[in-house]
């Protein structure tokens, strides 16, 4: 695990049911999200490392895009019916192989991305199908800081997760002055 973990230059995540628990709140003219705040921070440590985010998701929210935004995430794509092919044209963009992704994925739809990247993982309350086809399942469910967890076994086996976390308390107590 450690050896594979090394080589991530891109955390790929669905929304639905890794970001979110998977559970959809429709006000009169939205749709709400629930987010988690401890994968928020990794996401934004991971990024301030140097390190690459998308997001991959087959339904359209206006939630997820603001959130995305907020947390500085530059690659978005919404609306896919096929995300290995989204998956393989990000991965020509950004010049680097499936080794070095980590995906993320909580049901059926994320197989193939699951299956074709060096690090596939879901969360613990993922369909069973996936818990036995990936590199990883997490302790932590969807939309309970599995996303964060991920992050933390990433930048702990690149021996980086104390600096990151460092970094980051460094930054906050600067912005505090």
């Amino acid at each position: 695990m450690q050896s594979k973990l090394k080589k991530i230059k891109l955390l790929v995540l669905d929304c639905d049911g890794v970001l979110t628990p998977g559970f959809f709140y429709y006000g009169f003219q939205e749709e709400i999200k629930q987010f988690n705040t401890k994968d928020g921070l990794g996401l934004v440590m991971f990024l301030q490392f140097g390190y690459k985010v998308a997001v991959i998701t087959g339904r359209e929210s206006g939630a997820l895009a603001q959130r995305c935004s907020d947390l500085k995430i530059e690659y978005l794509f919404q609306g896919v019916r096929n995300k290995l092919a989204v998956l393989t044209k990000l991965k020509d963009k950004l010049k680097i192989s499936l080794e070095e992704i980590c995906y993320v994925g909580d049901d059926l739809n994320d197989f193939e991305c699951l299956q074709s990247v060096g690090f596939g993982v879901c969360p613990a309350n993922a369909n069973f199908f996936l818990k036995d086809k990936v590199d990883y399942v997490c302790q932590t469910d969807g939309g309970k800081g599995c996303v964060r967890e991920v992050i933390d076994y990433i930048l702990e086996a690149k021996n980086e997760l104390k600096d990151a976390q460092e970094n980051f308390i460094k930054n906050l107590s600067a912005v505090s002055d």
